[in-house]
């Protein structure tokens, strides 16, 4: 949960949407992230960002509270390939006083070591 925090931090906004977070977690998580991609880059579907980014926002989803984020909506933006997609709003409680704590849950992201 720490790079989770950490990019939470750096996105350093009081609404933010999953885009977002992901730009920022795949800076201060890079190895994990590519990690994370490379073990669904095998599936049927051939869509690993798509089944990382939903992991990814699901995690927000299922730990907004020790996160100290609220889920709002969902909204059309742009993802990383430049398609309008839609992606979770979240608002940052915590906003703009977040610190990344030195400790905190040790569960992470579905394929995240980190």
């Amino acid at each position: 949960m720490r790079d989770v925090l950490a990019a939470l931090q750096l996105v350093n906004k009081q609404f933010f949407n999953a885009h977002d977070f992901i730009e920022k977690y795949a800076e201060v998580a890079e190895n994990d992230y590519v990690d994370m991609l490379a073990e669904h880059n095998q599936r049927p579907d051939g869509k690993p960002f798509r089944t990382v980014h939903a992991q990814l926002a699901l995690y927000l989803q299922r730990h907004q509270q020790a996160l100290g984020i609220l889920e709002l909506t969902g909204r059309k933006d742009e993802n990383i390939f430049g398609n309008m997609t839609e992606a979770s709003e979240w608002e940052d409680l915590r906003y703009p006083n977040r610190q990344a704590p030195i400790q905190g849950p040790q569960n992470q992201p579905q394929g995240s070591n980190n």
